[in-house]
């Protein structure tokens, strides 16, 4: 696994393109400049096929995105990922670790909770179709 920085943004815009709440590459330029936004990917040989983006803003963190390649899941690439991402936010002196999740994305809640989230609470219509999201914690 290796941390990303503003120098990787076309490779994260180009795995991100795969998805459909995706970031364009001035989003993350934007988001890179900020100073509180981080990504770190997952490679096979010299192809990303995984990323975890978080925004840190202590004592707390927000997991913003989470992809891994359709051909590269249930290796435990985003299991690894995840805990990765929550040792370098711990080691940040962060707290609680949030993240958000379509309410009927039952593997990945599943993965969550595995991992140490919590439900902790509902936003409704929170997403762009309307759907729920699910809020978790780890503290």
């Amino acid at each position: 696994m290796k941390q990303l920085s503003v120098n990787d943004i076309k490779t994260l815009a180009e795995i991100k393109t795969e998805f459909e709440d995706a970031y364009n590459i001035n989003q993350l330029q934007s988001a890179f400049n900020s100073g509180n936004f981080y990504a770190i990917g997952k490679f096979e040989g010299e192809v990303l096929v995984g990323v975890i983006t978080y925004s840190v803003a202590t004592p707390s963190a927000d997991i913003e995105t989470l992809f891994v390649k359709e051909q590269y899941r249930k290796r435990g690439i985003a299991k690894g990922l995840i805990l990765r991402a929550c040792e370098v936010i711990k080691e940040l002196g962060v707290e609680k670790i949030f993240i958000e999740v379509r309410k009927s994305n039952i593997p990945a809640i599943s993965l969550y909770k595995k991992c140490g989230f919590n439900e902790i609470s509902c936003r409704k219509k929170y997403y762009s179709d309307g759907e729920d999201a699910l809020v978790l914690i780890k503290e």
